[in-house]
């Protein structure tokens, strides 16, 4: 009896040791099936701490009550596109009507905290194995008090206005040419199973520059445009979304579509 009794317990220890593990991995940003072999994951070992770059006077601006402005400055981008109305570009048929991901901004907030601007080598989640990334740098006259609306305004417009240097052939199959740099925010903000975003706010200065503050705006995408692949499919606007349309932004999909965000 004591040996089916210790055979039992070591049964049970075995089974929370096999959970224990598993847990470990599916939470461990370290894991190296997040990302490519010569990449480092931005979570991997960080604490979240300021990088020595940073000067004493850094500070992680709080969105909490600004994630809805966020989410309306893409969308109704998005709408917009995604309805015909931008000159150039056709309707997209099955647009994600973006919603906040705390996990998204959770990793842009560790982008931000390295005070440069500067994509990191991996974000991706087990959820997210391609997410996108935008990053937005501006300079404002040293004050205690932050406009996010406007900084969060000036970013998102400026990506989308990106528009006219491109056509709607990158649309149908994405590619890269020699200014990239300079047209893929608006891909990236136009992807169409982007259905979740995250971003994050750093205030910081520069002994270089000592009038100003810098504000650096990170913005992390569940997916991200995959070379030769379409941006979103064109055609009649929402015309394949599953669960219709949606009340706010009638181009774009309703918030109950689900999207597979990985390629």
């Amino acid at each position: 009896m004591s040996s089916m009794v210790i055979s039992w317990t070591a049964c049970v220890a075995i089974f929370q040791l096999m959970v224990q593990l598993v847990l470990a991995k599916d939470f461990s940003w370290c894991d190296p099936s997040l990302c490519e072999p010569t990449q480092r994951h931005i979570a991997c070992r960080n604490t979240g701490a300021f990088h020595r770059r940073c000067q004493p006077d850094s500070f992680q601006v709080d969105l909490n009550s600004y994630k809805a402005q966020i989410m309306h400055a893409h969308n109704k981008r998005r709408n917009f596109l995604a309805l015909g109305k931008v000159p150039g570009y056709y309707p997209a048929t099955r647009m994600a009507t973006m919603v906040w991901d705390d996990e998204l901004q959770y990793l842009s907030m560790l982008n931000s905290r390295t005070c440069k601007l500067d994509h990191d080598d991996c974000h991706n989640t087990y959820r997210y194995a391609n997410s996108g990334q935008n990053l937005c740098a501006v300079w404002r006259p040293r004050s205690p008090h932050v406009n996010v609306t406007s900084l969060v305004e000036e970013c998102v417009g400026l990506w989308f206005n990106e528009y006219p240097l491109i056509d709607s052939s990158f649309i149908d199959a994405f590619k890269v040419t020699a200014i990239f740099e300079d047209y893929g925010h608006f891909a990236e903000m136009n992807v169409d199973k982007n259905f979740a975003l995250g971003c994050s706010i750093l205030r910081f200065t520069r002994p270089d520059y000592p009038s100003v503050y810098i504000y650096n705006f990170i913005c992390n995408y569940a997916s991200l445009y995959a070379l030769g692949a379409p941006v979103y499919e064109t055609g009649y606007p929402a015309s394949r979304c599953v669960t219709g349309k949606s009340h706010f932004y009638p181009g774009l999909c309703s918030t109950r579509e689900e999207y597979d965000p990985n390629w």
